[in-house]
């Protein structure tokens, strides 16, 4: 009775997937080891037929391969122009600065800490709109309660206002 093989090798290289370029592009590799130049250029020809044999034997196909990469080029190039412009309405409101690290995975975390931060505020400006149409109707002597309500809705216009020039 013999023992199973390791599914290891002996030297202790594991099995994995290597990225190795061919001709300018990155082919996937699954094996052992290191390629020796030997075999580099081997798995270069193989790649080189394997490719020639395809555009050979389905035009048809590398045609609409081609076009859905050119679509998902389209479609990345279109959400990175989208999240920069999400990081640049973070920046304009003061929730982060340009120099942050934040990439673009990091953007919903920011979005997040922002609405924690905005949503109290939010309430409070309109408890305060509404408190202001409220004191309008006050009884006060020489219409006093009418005047600072006009004039508390007023600094809360021009702060709105003043705020969204920037």
């Amino acid at each position: 009775m013999t023992d199973n093989p390791s599914p290891l090798p002996e030297d202790g290289d594991q099995d994995t997937c290597r990225a190795v370029e061919v001709d300018g592009e990155t082919v996937r590799v699954r094996g052992t080891g290191e390629l020796t130049e030997e075999g580099q250029e081997a798995l270069a020809a193989l790649v080189r037929v394997a490719k020639a044999k395809f555009v050979e034997d389905a035009p048809e196909q590398v045609g609409v391969l081609q076009n859905r990469l050119r679509l998902a080029h389209q479609a990345r190039r279109a959400k990175e122009h989208q999240l920069d412009g999400i990081r640049r309405a973070l920046c304009d409101a003061g929730f982060m600065e340009e120099d942050d690290p934040y990439g673009h995975a990091d953007l919903d975390e920011v979005i997040r800490q922002a609405g924690v931060l905005v949503g109290p505020l939010l309430a409070e400006v309109a408890a305060a709109r509404k408190y202001a149409a409220e004191m309008r109707d006050f009884c006060s002597p020489h219409g006093v309660a009418k005047d600072y309500a006009d004039d508390l809705i007023a600094a809360m216009d021009r702060a709105k206002e003043d705020h969204g020039e920037r």
